[in-house]
């Protein structure tokens, strides 16, 4: 469990300040994207270390890759539910801090992944 921690400290601490570079820079807009990480990182984790534990399924690229483009999917619509506006400005904020944070994270935990 405690791998399930620091993968969610990690990605509020790697996507807020990828958000705040794309523009993301008041209180508010900072604030809904940690929420968002907190929302969605926390069951993607367990998701994968319940498969991992049981064999459900094979913890590979795709598979992960799959379960990342559903956390596109919710934390854009939370960007966009929470501070309105510009679709397409949440949904390629949402794809480019989960991307910076899933590189990280492949970097960092790259022996248990592969």
């Amino acid at each position: 469990m405690i791998i399930i921690f620091i993968a969610l400290v990690l990605s509020v601490a790697i996507e807020t300040p990828t958000a705040w570079v794309l523009g993301y820079r008041n209180r508010n807009e900072i604030i809904i994207v940690a929420l968002a990480s907190v929302i969605t990182n926390p069951p993607l984790n367990y998701i994968i270390a319940v498969c991992a534990a049981f064999g459900l399924v094979k913890i590979d690229v795709p598979f992960v890759l799959m379960l990342e483009l559903s956390v596109v999917a919710i934390e854009w619509r939370i960007l966009l539910y929470a501070l309105g506006g510009d679709s397409w400005r949440h949904f390629k904020t949402s794809l480019i801090m989960n991307t910076v944070s899933f590189l990280f994270g492949v970097w960092l935990f790259q022996p248990r992944f592969i």
